[in-house]
């Protein structure tokens, strides 16, 4: 494990009766090939605070599967959809969505991804609310392994990413 986020700091809760108005999916995109992983993740802020519902990694599948999977996420709860648009890859995955109609919002992020991330404590663990739900186990498996030099830290990047939106524009 990384020890920066453990299972003691990071809140994971059964929060099914609190609900939001103005729910965001943030979407990190990869290339499928077996690497980095494409994480996905459902939230909105509701009193300063940052409730995650939903999440979704995979290193396999096609573009279009995943663009369903983002579109069966984001219309549970009519949620708006950001999807970062860095580098060839990400870029690849937004023309795709822009090809088939798909309605997203692109975010460019330039800061060090382990900067932002370590930046992001405090909130990460004090301001997040995380669905408790066992079926999302094996996304926070990731989280909890983070650190500076961890293979995969997708899907810690989407939480923060998705943070960083909804103080911004929510």
């Amino acid at each position: 494990m990384g020890k920066i986020f453990t299972l003691q700091n990071i809140s994971r809760k059964d929060f099914r009766e609190e609900q939001g108005s103005n729910y965001i999916v943030f979407v990190d995109p990869s290339a499928l090939r077996g690497a980095d992983y494409f994480a996905i993740c459902r939230c909105f802020k509701k009193d300063g605070m940052f409730f995650f519902d939903d999440f979704f990694s995979t290193n396999t599948g096609t573009k279009a599967e995943l663009a369903e999977v983002i579109l069966r996420i984001a219309n549970e709860k009519n949620a708006d959809i950001y999807v970062e648009r860095n580098g060839i890859i990400n870029i690849d995955f937004c023309d795709f969505l822009d090809e088939n109609g798909i309605h997203y919002t692109p975010i460019v992020s330039t800061q060090n991804k382990f900067d932002k991330i370590t930046s992001n404590y405090e909130r990460l663990t004090k301001d997040c609310v995380f669905s408790n739900s066992p079926i999302y186990d094996y996304f926070f498996e990731q989280i909890y392994d983070f650190s500076e030099k961890v293979e995969h830290d997708d899907n810690i990047d989407c939480v923060v990413s998705a943070i960083d939106v909804l103080r911004k524009f929510y």
